[in-house]
Formats: C-alpha cells, structure tokens, sequence
C-alpha cells in the first residue's frame, strides 16, 4: 500500500491515498493499527469524498521499521528516505 498509493507529507507524516476502499474499511485498517502497533492515525475526507488515511510524523520511524525491509529502493522517498 505504501509503494502504489503511498505519500509522504511536507510535515513528515505518511498519507495512504485508500480512495478506493470504503469509510468501514478505513476504520478497520486504522483499529488495526492502533490494535497492533498502538499508532493513532486519523481518516481524512478529500476533494472527492474518499477517504485516506494519515499516519502521523511520531510513528514515522516504527513504520519505516516494519514495512521499510519490503519496500523497493526506488520507493523509499515515499518514507521520506
């Protein structure tokens, strides 16, 4: 999800464009991460209704720790690196 529909924020958070995934399912994803990471990320709403999810700045290094190894070279400015 991070390499295809990844992107990393000026403010250094990481923002999921999940526009093809339903309200329901985002709100699954973030539980789950708060579940098992303790993250607390947020839904935001864009210009045309659908909603992305964004990781904030302070879990920024957890997430480049468990999905960095998977992700291609080539992608790592998507993490910010």
């Amino acid at each position: 999800m991070v390499m295809g529909d990844g992107a990393y924020c000026p403010g250094g958070g990481l923002l999921l464009c999940t526009d093809s995934f339903t309200l329901q399912d985002c709100c699954r994803f973030v539980n789950f991460l708060h579940i098992r990471y303790g993250w607390i990320c947020a839904i935001r709403g864009y210009k045309n209704g659908s909603p992305r999810i964004y990781i904030p700045k302070r879990y920024l290094s957890d997430v480049i720790t468990v999905v960095g190894p998977h992700i291609l070279p080539s992608m790592l400015y998507k993490l910010g690196l």
